[in-house]
């Protein structure tokens, strides 16, 4: 048995990350606004990096010290997974687990490795493409995926039918109501009941 977890508002709360990270950088100057705009227009140029992000809201300025203040935040990363990932991840550490993820790879390693759940994966894939492409090396074995994003779920679907598809909807985060259709199970957390 084979778990594919993704990463991003299914075991790592992005956006409460977000904010510690808004709170932080106020003492710079940074407001909420600021960074939710400046962040949409790194991601309007392509993947997103906290570099890329940081060098919009330095302006040219003390870089160095928001950079500083960033890690500061990621060392702590662990505090932005979900309470009912812990439990869930001791339960099916006999499995094989990978854990998956778009975005650029630097900065969702990073966020993988700081939060401390990549101990129990005995693979981590991040890519920027397709994540139906990176995951077509597990065909024909038996694995639950369980991802937050629908859109993503159907495209896995194209690529591994056979697979069991886990469509996590936590409240409050922002695919909560994409549509999907090849789910086999809908849930609003991880619990106990999806180890087998």
């Amino acid at each position: 048995m084979r778990y594919i977890l993704d990463f991003d508002y299914t075991l790592f709360n992005t956006e409460a990350m977000r904010q510690a990270l808004i709170e932080a950088l106020a003492s710079y100057g940074v407001t909420e606004g600021w960074y939710r705009d400046t962040e949409r227009q790194v991601k309007a140029d392509g993947l997103y990096t906290l570099e890329a992000h940081l060098a919009l809201l330095a302006k040219g300025g003390a870089i160095e010290q928001l950079v500083e203040t960033s890690m500061k935040v990621l060392e702590n990363a662990e505090q932005f997974v979900y309470p009912d990932v812990w439990p869930f991840l001791k339960n099916i550490q006999e499995a094989d687990v990978t854990i998956l993820s778009f975005g650029s790879p630097v900065w969702q390693d990073r966020k993988i490795r700081d939060s401390g759940v990549g101990v129990f994966a005995d693979h981590v894939i991040t890519t920027d493409g397709d994540k139906a492409e990176s995951i077509q090396q597990y065909a024909g074995r038996e694995v639950i995926v369980i991802n937050d994003r629908g859109s993503e779920i159907d495209s896995m679907y194209s690529a591994m039918p056979q697979a069991k598809y886990i469509w996590l909807r936590r409240t409050g985060t922002p695919y909560v109501d994409e549509a999907c259709q090849w789910y086999t199970e809908e849930v609003n957390e991880l619990s106990l009941g999806l180890v087998l």
